[in-house]
């Protein structure tokens, strides 16, 4: 009977203690001391620092090209992924259906260049941060999903286990809430941020070029394929 119990309490950072006193005396469980911890990382205005490292303006020109070069795709092949779901986990950041925005700017080097260059490293950042939040999303739900499997699992070999499985269950799926808040919250500031970086180049166009609809029929679109890509 304790073998079951035990289990449980193992498996979730319950401690060698009876559920009454877990329930007296509540400790956070390890599923949900990672989900916090995924939590607070999202919070971190920073989000996306380490991948932004070494992707100045241009840089995800450079590894369209080095992805499409003969020797990366023979080097990329000899790490296939083990599974369909490995395979959803790599970072897209050349997506397809990705809009193409059309700039003056582009063909006439550094004369407007100081208008557009922060708008411009903003897309290219952003498109990382994206994948990035992507990426921490959809691993952490596997996790919640196959954490809870496990218990609910356990939880029916023993009564004891039941009952400490069924508080540390509401503990975990509240942890879960609160990081689909922290989701939706990034989600929307990287939205606005893409938004305000169009604009900037939609002013630009118009500043040096006379453009005054860019945003309307370039910018909208590709901020509309972000929203529906990446948004709630």
């Amino acid at each position: 009977m304790r073998v079951g119990t035990g289990v449980v309490m193992l498996l979730f950072g319950l401690g060698a203690v009876a559920p009454s006193a877990a329930a007296q005396d509540p400790k956070p469980s390890s599923v949900g001391d990672f989900l916090s911890a995924v939590n607070e990382a999202l919070s971190d205005p920073s989000i996306g620092a380490s991948a932004q490292k070494g992707l100045g303006t241009g840089g995800f020109s450079r590894l369209s090209d080095l992805a499409k070069s003969g020797a990366a795709a023979a080097r990329f092949g000899e790490f296939a992924t083990l599974t369909p779901e490995d395979e959803a986990a790599r970072p897209d950041l050349d997506p397809a259906g990705l809009p193409q925005i059309p700039s003056h700017c582009a063909d006439l080097g550094a004369s407007c260049a100081r208008c557009y260059g922060d708008a411009q490293a903003e897309l290219e950042n952003l498109r990382v941060y994206f994948e990035q939040l992507r990426r921490v999303d959809r691993s952490t739900r596997r996790y919640y999903s196959a954490a809870m499997s496990v218990g609910d699992g356990i939880a029916t070999l023993h009564m004891g286990a039941a009952l400490a499985w069924q508080e540390e269950k509401i503990k975990i799926a509240r942890s879960m809430q609160s990081f689909d808040a922290s989701v939706e919250v990034k989600q929307k500031e990287l939205l606005e941020r893409l938004q305000d970086a169009l604009r900037t180049i939609g002013a630009c166009e118009s500043e040096h070029f006379g453009v005054d609809d860019w945003y309307d029929r370039f910018g909208f679109v590709y901020y509309n394929f972000f929203a529906l890509k990446y948004g709630t």
